[in-house]
């Protein structure tokens, strides 16, 4: 479990780092969040868990893909990106005035 924890903490925080570049690219926060939920579910399931040794190589499933993804998107991606985009404007708004 703390495991678990530390690989969503390093996304997050992976996530702040390219906050400024990627909020360059695309202003929709939301659109953020399932484009970067995709960008985590294609690493860790096409390159860390197969390379880990505790499981086999990929197979595609529809139905598998489509939930894991899913829920890689509206756990991890869309909340870090609305988390994000809400904590730069409270950190950034005294430098506005």
């Amino acid at each position: 479990v703390v495991l678990h924890f530390f690989i969503a903490f390093c996304w997050s925080l992976a996530y702040q780092l390219i906050y400024p570049g990627f909020n360059r690219l695309i202003k929709n926060n939301l659109a953020k969040g399932v484009i970067y939920g995709c960008v985590v579910w294609m690493i860790m399931n096409l390159i860390v868990v197969p390379n880990s040794g505790l499981h086999r190589a990929f197979v595609f499933v529809p139905g598998k893909f489509m939930m894991s993804i899913g829920l890689i998107i509206c756990c991890i991606g869309i909340p870090i990106a609305l988390i994000t985009a809400r904590r730069s404007k409270y950190l950034l708004a005294p430098q506005m005035r």
